[in-house]
């Protein structure tokens, strides 16, 4: 689903931006910072199309909006606290705590709506449980056939389809 898809993409970005300042020279360091910046805004058309899937059509702008404005601010602030630690002699700690942050964030959003479907995915569900469940076998008198009624009237506004044997 798309949270899976937004947490698991976006974990293992976090996880190299923590092991930058780990890297035994200069030169592993960019590799695995820039390995880092290819992955790692995999999970933004998958976060906004999430959020757009499970927000009220009417609210959808505020939604985007809100977003937008925290990840802004949140990235307003960082240089200023990131350039504190560097000139206190921390080289590694923006690394760590960035890092740190991220995998928190990425692990609060999995716990939280890993169970929480876009209408889209609930509708795909509950027409394979009417697959699954609502076949039934009407056995035709005379001649012995078999037919099998695939009821997807009640999900999807579908027609019954017949399948023969």
């Amino acid at each position: 689903g798309l949270i899976n898809t937004m947490v698991f993409t976006h974990l293992p970005s976090n996880v190299l931006l923590v092991l930058v300042p780990l890297m035994p020279n200069a030169t592993l360091a960019v590799a695995v910072l820039l390995l880092r910046f290819a992955i790692s805004q995999m999970d933004v058309p998958t976060r906004q199309s999430y959020t757009m899937a499970v927000v009220a059509p009417e609210e959808r702008t505020a939604a985007a909006g809100i977003t937008n404005v925290a990840r802004s601010v949140a990235t307003a602030f960082a240089p200023s606290l990131a350039g504190y630690a560097l000139a206190s002699a921390a080289f590694g700690i923006p690394f760590f705590v960035g890092g740190g942050l991220k995998i928190v964030y990425d692990l609060a959003i999995f716990t939280a709506f890993r169970r929480v479907r876009p209408p889209e995915q609930r509708l795909r569900a509950a027409r394979k449980l009417v697959c699954r469940y609502r076949m039934q076998a009407l056995w035709l008198g005379q001649t012995g056939a078999v037919a099998l009624t695939v009821r997807l009237s009640q999900v999807g506004g579908r027609h019954p389809a017949r399948l023969w044997s």
